[in-house]
């Protein structure tokens, strides 16, 4: 169904509370478990958009075959292979007055969405979030809980300086956003790279003057899946740099000079750092060169909220020393996370970050 048949269509129907985005790319062997979670979701007052994003292994035919027995959902055609431009392809046809986003390969509790609109419409909140947990494919039971459950407890409504921390899990699939509030601020996914959604989720939590939370686990993440659409693109994590030199943009012009600003900052060096551990092949002296000069251009500032002792030292030896200096570091700092000093500290530390 093209967008334009689909606003025809919609044009004749009430406006469902919830509207919830799928993007598809290449999930069949996980895309049934996804969409029956959808389907059993005890809110029945939603809508299913799904954008099939140029798949070849027979995603589309299923999404169509679903469509033709559930009335609540919709599949459109997006061609352009990124997942920024399809959740953007399904934000321009929702209807809900919230919206949610969930991956192809993942699969939610069938009260996720009732639980979220309802902590969202009591509070006013421009955005409610709920704890989600990392699923191995060989072991159906959760191994690691996203979120630590007291950042999400607690006073029912906040704003993200008051619990910065929130920034270090950057993801959408596990918040509901108010349409209007994201309207209202012209929130969008940028395409055509890699982290849009860490673009999309800071962007929406340092501009929300509302949060609320809710600390049940509902989101379950597939983790090691192959094949994998995060896997085996070295090249494509530079992508990290543009897309936070967008993100501070949108944010000076939608907030100069507020607190989230420098969130922002500090949230840069902290992906940064991540994603040069992460990188497939190490950090190689190439990398390190860009890392270096996109870190410097960033202030942590002395009493910076994000960073944890670890990533404050890191990001000095980056802002001042060279390659072989920063492999040392790295090397020293594996063994001594090895040692049982090292991991007592490694502990407290994870304590304190988590308050």
């Amino acid at each position: 169904m093209s967008d334009a048949s689909y606003r025809r269509f919609a044009a004749a129907v009430s406006s469902p509370r919830v509207s919830i985005i799928v993007p598809v790319l290449n999930t069949r062997p996980y895309l049934a478990e996804c969409l029956d979670s959808l389907k059993a979701q005890t809110l029945t007052d939603i809508e299913i958009i799904c954008v099939d994003n140029g798949s070849k292994d027979g995603s589309y035919e299923l999404l169509r075959e679903y469509a033709s027995r559930e009335p609540r959902m919709v599949v459109l055609r997006h061609e352009q292979g990124r997942q920024g431009g399809a959740r953007n392809a399904g934000l321009r046809v929702a209807r809900g007055e919230y919206l949610g986003f969930v991956d192809a390969d993942d699969w939610v509790r069938p009260s996720m969405f009732e639980q979220l609109w309802k902590a969202a419409c009591s509070s006013d909140s421009d955005i409610a979030i709920c704890n989600g947990a990392a699923v191995l494919p060989e072991l159906r039971e959760p191994q690691a809980t996203m979120i630590p459950p007291d950042l999400l407890s607690g006073e029912p409504v906040f704003d993200i300086v008051k619990r910065p921390r929130l920034l270090r899990s950057l993801v959408v699939w596990n918040k509901l956003f108010h349409r209007e509030f994201l309207q209202t601020h012209d929130i969008a996914f940028p395409e055509g790279v890699y982290h849009e959604d860490q673009y999309y989720a800071a962007a929406a939590l340092c501009l929300a003057h509302r949060i609320c939370g809710v600390s049940e686990v509902l989101y379950f993440y597939r983790q090691d899946r192959l094949p994998c659409v995060g896997r085996d693109r070295t090249r494509d994590y530079e992508h990290v740099f543009v897309v936070f030199d967008l993100l501070g943009s949108f944010m000076s012009r939608r907030a100069q000079g507020s607190p989230a600003c420098q969130l922002i900052e500090e949230l840069a060096i902290v992906r940064i750092l991540q994603l040069a551990g992460q990188r497939p092949g190490g950090c190689t002296r190439a990398y390190y060169e860009l890392m270096k000069r996109e870190v410097r251009q960033r202030h942590a500032g002395r009493h910076a909220l994000l960073l944890t002792p670890t990533e404050r030292r890191e990001y000095r030896v980056v802002c001042r020393c060279g390659y072989t200096v920063y492999r040392l570091f790295i090397l020293l700092r594996g063994v001594y996370g090895l040692t049982g000093r090292g991991y007592r500290r490694r502990r407290l530390t994870e304590r304190t970050d988590r308050s």
